[in-house]
């Protein structure tokens, strides 16, 4: 009977499913792009032709106002994988955070850190679904988006659901939408022509202004987007970030 309770040699080569999917997770980069170039009004105040090299080359695409949402993404997954190795491959009675727990909590912590990471990987590897309805008072047709989340067995499910836009809406206003899911406070503006050059739109997020420039015309660029931030809310609702 001892027996079953017994590590032998072939431990050194066992790989199970949480680790295989750490793995698989770990390898998952990053790579959703924002399709939108900012640069600061000054920069045209100081160097027009210099800004509009910079604003209207494809290459300088960024998350703007947003980057520090990313940024937080991509540190989230670093530690959660890092704590969740640290975890499962040390010995329990070395950590001081636990109190002689059973097998029974040790497999439900483990659940629980592997949920928290099938959740994070629904934001940072957006998937979903889109469907068109009409709303019947005022016979405007608008884009349903549903995104995916883990449930707390850790199935993943589509109960993400947003009304995104009306059908009416501009790409221009689609994008906006995104940067506000997560920014609220931003104000956003059609721009007037100046200093000889006109960006799609104007966003203030004092003390700077930025000039903001479109660069794709694929609606479902920003739809992903959009599902994404959302998403990202969710998590950050459910979780709090890591140190």
């Amino acid at each position: 009977m001892n027996e079953l309770f017994q590590i032998d040699k072939g431990f050194e080569s066992y790989e199970d499913c949480n680790l295989r999917y750490v793995e698989e997770f770990s390898k998952k980069e990053f790579n959703q792009q924002s399709g939108l170039i900012f640069v600061e009004k000054k920069e045209f105040e100081i160097n027009e032709q210099q800004a509009r090299v910079k604003i209207t080359n494809p290459k300088n695409q960024s998350w703007g106002i947003l980057e520090k949402e990313v940024t937080d993404m991509i540190q989230e997954k670093g530690r959660l994988i890092k704590l969740f190795k640290d975890f499962y491959n040390s010995n329990v009675s070395e950590n001081q955070d636990l109190n002689n727990p059973s097998p029974h909590e040790i497999q439900y912590m483990i659940s629980r850190l592997m949920v928290r990471m099938k959740r994070l990987e629904c934001v940072m590897d957006t998937q979903y679904n889109s469907t068109e309805f009409i709303e019947k008072k005022t016979g405007h047709k608008y884009l349903m988006a549903k995104g995916y989340w883990v449930d707390n067995n850790g199935k993943r499910v589509r109960n993400i659901s947003r009304s995104i836009m009306n059908k009416q809406d501009s790409i221009t206003e689609l994008a906006i939408k995104v940067l506000k899911v997560n920014h609220s406070s931003i104000i956003t503006h059609e721009p007037a022509r100046s200093s000889g050059y006109k960006p799609d739109f104007v966003v203030f997020d004092k003390p700077k202004e930025w000039w903001v420039e479109l660069k794709t015309k694929n609606m479902n660029d920003f739809v992903k987007s959009y599902i994404m931030y959302e998403t990202w809310k969710v998590y950050k609702n459910e979780y709090e970030l890591l140190p």
